[in-house]
Parts: C-alpha cells; structure tokens; sequence
C-alpha cells in the first residue's frame, strides 16, 4: 500500500510538473490569443482606413485636376469680357473684327489640353466662331456640330440663353465638319460659360472623351467606378463595374458629399462624393469586396499567430512570439510614438501614410501662416494668449519684443514670388528674426511680417533683403514701417509701411523707404470718447440725421488734424468701437485697416463711415447680388465709353453712380476678378494695341487718345502691360503682318468654305 502511494506521488509530481507546463502554456495560450485578436482588430481598421482613403485620393486627383481646368476656362472667359474684339460688332457689318477674334480664340485654345474646341456666340449675331473660322448658326447646327443626345433646336436654346451663367451637356456622340476638321475623337462634353456681366455672349468649350479618360481612369486593377456630375446629371463616367446608368444616376442622386455605405443589388459599396467651388459633382464607387480582399490577403500573419497557440511546443511559441512582437513594437512605435505590441505587416503602408500626411502639413502650414500674418496685421486677436496660440499653430516666434512691417512692390516681370521666396529661404538662416510674407493681389504688393529681438540685427537682415529683391528688378520698391512692441499696434504698422509705400514717387527708390525717417507730419490728434459715444447712441436710436451730423464732425476733425496718417488711425479706431455694434450688415473683411490704406481723403473716410453706419442702421445685409451686377454693368460701361478722358477716374465713375469710389472698389472687384483701375487700364492698354496695329499714329498721339496727358507715363505703363514698349509692340506686330502675308489667301479660302 505505502509502495503504491509513493508511486503515485511520483506520478503526481510528474503529472504536476505536466499539469504545470499544461497550465503554463494553456496562460500562454490565451494571452496570444488575446494579443493575436487584438492585431487583428488593429489590422482590420489599417486596412479599411487605406482602403477609404485610396477613393478619396482617387476623387482628390480628378477633382483637383478638373477644377484646375475649369479654372482656366472660367479665365479665358474673363478675357473674352475685357477683349474690344470679341464684343460689339456684327460679322456682316465688320469682318475684319471677326478675323481679330478668331486670331484670340485660336490663341485661347492652345492655353489648355482640356479642351480641344471653342466656340464663341453673338446673341446679337447669327454666327458662331471657332479657333479656325466661323460659320451661320443654322449651318453650324445643321452640318458644323451635331449632337447625338442634343436636339438642334435645344442646342440652339443653349447657345443663346442668357438666363444661366453656365450649362453642361453630357458626353455623347459629335459628327459635323467643324469635328472634321479637329484631331480628337468623336465624343465629348460641352460646357457653356456666358459672359458677365453683359450676358450677351456664350462661349463654348469641347472636352474629349481623351480628356476624361485620363482623368477618370483608375491605374489600378481594382474594379471602381468614378464620374462628374452637374446638377443631378452625369456629365462623364469611366467604369469598371457592372453597373446600368439608372443605377449610377440613383448612386449619384442618393449620394451626399464624404464618405458612406451604399447597397446597390445587393452588394455594398464606398461611395466618395465632393463638390467643386464650380458648381460640378464628383464621385467614386468601389465595392466592398475589395477591401475583404485586401484584408483576407494580408490576415495570415495574425492567422498563423493564432494556430502556433494549438502546439504544445512553449519554446516555439515565444521564438515565433518574439520574432512578431518586434515587428509590431516597430509598427506601434511609428503609429504613436510609443514601445507596444501592434501589426508588424502593415509597416511599409504606415511610413507612406506618414509621408503624405507631413507632406500635409506642409502645404496647410502657409496657409495657416497667411491666415495669421492677416489676423495679426488687421488687429483681430483680442489678446496676446490668443495670438501667440496662433503663432504656435503657424510656427512663427511671434514672442519676440519687436516686430515691424515690410512692403514690396510687384512689377509683374515673374521675377516678383522668385525674390519673396529668396527673401524668406534667407529670413530661415536667422536667428533672432522670424516672419512670413503674404501676396496682396488686388494691391499688386507682398507683406513681410517680421518679429525680432532687436533693432540692428533686423536692419541688418533688410539691407541683406533688399540686395535680393534688387537683384531680381531694379524698379523694385521696398518700405518699412517703425518698429513695434505691441500687437495691439498691428495695425498703425501697416498704415505706416503704407504711408512710406505712398512716398515712393517722391523718394529714391534705390534704398528701403523707412517711415521712421519721413516727415510723416504732426502726431495724430485723440479723438474724444463724445464723438463716439453719440454716434453709436445715434446709431441705437436708428437716427440718420444725428448721425450724419456726428460724422461731419468728426470729419471737421479729421480736417483740423491736417494728418493722412493720423486720420486713417483715427478712423480705426471708430471701426473698431462699430464692430461691437455687429449685425449681418456689418463686414470685417471690408472695413478693415486695408481699406483704411485705399482712403486718400476726408471725403473717403466720410463715405465710408456714411455707409457703414447706415447698413447699421437699416439692419440689413448687403444689397442684392443682381442690383451689385446691373451697378457693376454701368460702371463698365462708364469706362468703355470715357476711356479717352484723362479725367475719367475711379472717383469720377463712383460719383456719376452715387456710391463712394471704395465700395465701387470692392464691389468691382467681387463681381468681376479685377480692381476698377485695373480694368480701365485694360481697355486703355487694347485700345492703345489696336491704334499701334492699325494706324500709323504717333505715340503722343495714340496716349492722348487712350486718356493719358503724359506719354511717358502713357509709356511705362504699357511696358508694364505688355512687356514691351509701344514702338516695340509696334514693330513686332508689322513683322509678324509681314510674315503673314502669304499665307493670307489661304486663312481666307478656308473661312469661305466654312461659311
């Protein structure tokens, strides 16, 4: 008996020792299984991540490239609008215009690849132009350009409906002669821009089905389907699924913008939507079943982990164990920055991942940059936490104790962006200056904020910058404001760089103008808290009269003052008190320092108040679109027909319409792309192009009749215009008239069989 409890102890020891590698690797077991499960839920969510945001790359690429295409022709509409040739004239009345807008349309179509044709409509005229001649619309309908899903007569509607700024046809079947005698295939999409703001002119642009298809054609093998709509139809699609166009318009029209799951037949689908700033639709589909089985591909390391638990063999389980968690400490580690276990296979998607999303960075962090550089410089931070949170966010060292403004003149020769960013490569390499430079397109300016930490070194660091800036254009012009301590003073830091801007047509441009080193006149006068007080009780009581009047006294102070500098301050302050007076009729983006620098008068500043405090007062929002169009329309007009007149002005125009010349300014410049000035000078500069290609009048001539009393003005600004002088221009235009000459008859043989 005793023999045989001892045996089974020894068996029980031994069964111990087993029970207990038993249990061991029954716990070691579990806990792979455990880890094991939660790789996998970690790879499964990787996987379905990659998966989503490979559609939105997709939607991304087409989205940006036909955006960037519509952006051109939307440009090219523009110019149409601004061209003397292209309006006004009637083909049987003046043919020699239409050979001038032919000639701009065939310069037109070679600016992109999008479009292979375009066509430009009179709705005063019975023709339609192309690139190479012109034909009668009823033979263009009938034979020039038919429409396999377009009837002729609502093709004809289209090309004279003036109603909508733009339509699109979908992609279908062309035939005619004027597809003859292109070299693209026989589908394309149409797409008709009318011309504002006179809405009397249609221009026509041709897009392949080449374009699309190098566009909407995914490179990989996976099965999708992506497409462009407008206004619930489909304008163009590429498809590798097996899907009807009923259900594609149903996907299209049950889609909202991001991301979602769809069911169609009974299968799901990601479906990825956007909408552009066109007004067009983008969207791709791809199934489900692509993403299982890119999960199922890539699942069998977590699946072979799981099966090593079923061996007995504790020692291979931890090698193998081992050789797995360092991978996935590796992938971890690039994920959260931190040692632990995670999914090792997935290690070389994860750096792509974190390339792009740097490169992310990178490109949104001049855009945070810009936005700061604008808040700061229009005071809109209410304290030094929340600006210095800002420039944390757009990694500029905005805690130095000093920061001043700099402005740089652009002169449009392309040499202009290549300075500013040798100016900020070299801004990079210095230690105790920090900033960011921003473009003031409508200014035709860049501004430079720049924070310091003392006084010499940054004037060291603009002598450095201004030798860059005059190594790419010896015209250039660079001011400088004072230094400032204070963000509060942001603002009198650009109305100071601006003022010394201002007096570069009294100073030498061959050093930096300096505001501290003018005569910038008397310190400015305080403006008493009654007259602030009592224009926004006037305000409160919705009292016109009273606060009309408190304006004219606060202009008479103004005028008292006998300071631009000290007025435009002055006036900043006023804005500031009436924008706790906040309604929708209030806007910050006009009423800012920026518009301070666009008032040269009293007169300005009293306008400007005038109006603000009356929108205040009616509560309203601004005016309606349509009535900022027809006064828009006028003010074009306006200029088309005074051009000549040196004294047609901005202010002149403004006043013949009853508005001040700085909101005309904005409102132009909403509405049309341009600034006024800009404008006008364009229909001077073609005008002055077509007396120099037409005529054989003088130069001083040509400059008194395009509304300039010096011709050396006259001079420079067409230089600047065109990059040549008029004699240049000139020259070159007879050359090339000479040139072409001899093919003269033919260009004419061929518009006669055309029409």
């Amino acid at each position: 008996m005793k023999k045989l409890l001892r045996k089974k102890g020894r068996y029980f020891r031994r069964d111990s020792l087993t029970f207990t590698m038993l249990v061991f690797e029954l716990i070691l077991f579990n806990i792979v299984l455990l880890l094991g499960f939660r790789l996998y839920r970690q790879y499964r969510g990787q996987i379905y991540d990659n998966f989503v945001g490979s559609n939105v790359s997709v939607l991304d690429s087409v989205m940006y490239r036909n955006e960037n295409e519509m952006s051109v022709m939307n440009t090219v509409v523009s110019q149409i609008a601004i061209t003397p040739e292209a309006r006004d004239f009637l083909l049987e009345e003046k043919p020699k215009r239409a050979e001038q807008l032919i000639q701009r349309l065939s310069e037109y179509s070679a600016v992109s690849s999008s479009f292979s044709m375009i066509l430009y409509v009179n709705h005063s005229d019975h023709y339609v132009y192309n690139q190479k001649s012109s034909a009668d619309i009823d033979l263009f309908l009938r034979k020039g350009l038919l429409l396999e899903d377009t009837p002729a007569s609502d093709f004809r509607k289209y090309l004279y409906d003036s109603s909508q700024k733009m339509i699109v046809l979908p992609e279908q079947g062309i035939s005619g002669y004027f597809v003859q005698t292109m070299t693209f295939s026989e589908r394309a999409s149409l797409l008709l821009l009318t011309v504002q703001p006179y809405k009397e002119y249609t221009i026509l642009f041709l897009l392949p089905e080449e374009y699309y298809d190098s566009i909407l054609m995914a490179a990989e093998d996976a099965p999708r389907l992506t497409l462009i709509g407008y206004q619930g139809s489909i304008v163009a699609q590429r498809s590798s699924l097996e899907l009807s166009d009923e259900q594609t318009a149903e996907i299209l029209s049950r889609s909202a913008d991001g991301t979602g799951q769809i069911t169609i037949g009974g299968e799901k689908y990601l479906a990825v939507r956007q909408t552009g700033a066109s007004g067009l639709t983008y969207l791709t589909l791809q199934p489900l079943s692509v993403y299982r089985k890119n999960l199922s591909s890539g699942a069998w390391p977590v699946l072979l982990l799981v099966l090593l638990c079923f061996v007995p063999a504790s020692l291979v389980i931890l090698l193998v164990g081992r050789h797995y968690t360092e991978k996935f400490r590796t992938v971890n580690a690039l994920l959260r920055g931190e040692d632990s276990d995670s999914l090792g296979s997935l290690e070389t998607d994860v750096r792509t991942l974190l390339e792009e999303k740097q490169e992310n960075e990178r490109d949104s962090l001049a855009l945070r940059r810009t936005i700061f550089v604008n808040r700061f410089i229009c005071g809109e931070f209410s304290s030094e936490e929340e600006m210095r949170e800002a420039a944390r966010r757009a990694k500029l060292q905005a805690d130095r104790p000093l920061f001043l403004v700099v402005m740089l003149a652009e002169r449009g020769n392309g040499n202009d962006q290549k300075a500013v960013v040798q100016v900020l490569q070299a801004l990079s390499e210095e230690a105790d200056v920090d900033g960011y430079a921003v473009r003031m397109i409508q200014h035709a300016r860049s501004l430079l904020l720049l924070f310091c930490e003392s006084r010499e070194e940054t004037k060291t660091f603009l002598e450095k910058a201004f030798g860059i800036v005059k190594a790419n254009g010896e015209d250039t012009v660079m001011a400088a404001s004072d230094f400032h301590g204070s963000f509060r003073e942001a603002p009198l830091a650009y109305l100071e760089v601006d003022t010394a801007y201002d007096n570069r047509l009294l100073l030498d441009n061959s050093r930096i103008i300096d505001y501290s080193q003018l005569d910038a006149g008397k310190p400015r006068t305080s403006l008493p808290d009654r007259y602030l007080q009592q224009l926004r009780n006037a305000i409160h009581r919705r009292d016109s009269a009273e606060t009309e009047r408190v304006i004219d006294e606060i202009c008479e102070k103004l005028r008292d003052d006998n300071s631009l500098m000290g007025a435009r301050m002055i006036c900043n302050d006023i804005f500031q008190v009436l924008a706790a007076e906040r309604t929708e009729a209030y806007d910050s983006q006009v009423y800012n320092v920026y518009t301070l620098s666009e008032c040269l008068s009293v007169q300005d500043f009293h306008d400007v108040l005038s109006e603000l405090c009356g929108r205040l007062i009616a509560g309203k929002t601004d005016p309606d679109v349509s009535e900022h169009a027809r006064t828009i329309s006028l003010a074009c007009a306006r200029m088309q027909e005074t051009f000549g007149s040196p004294d047609t002005t901005i202010g002149s125009i403004a006043s013949d319409l009853g508005i001040s010349a700085v909101t005309l300014s904005v409102e132009f410049k909403n509405v049309m792309g341009i600034s006024p000035s800009d404008y006008l000078t364009s229909i001077r500069m073609e005008k002055a192009k077509e007396l120099l290609r037409t005529t054989a009048m003088k130069i001083r001539e040509i400059s008194a009749a395009v509304g300039y009393d010096d011709d050396h003005v006259f001079t420079r600004r067409f230089k600047v215009y065109t990059g040549r002088t008029p004699s240049q221009y000139r020259a070159e235009r007879s050359e090339k008239k000479d040139r072409g000459n001899t093919d003269g008859g033919k260009a004419d043989n061929r518009k006669s069989d055309v029409e």
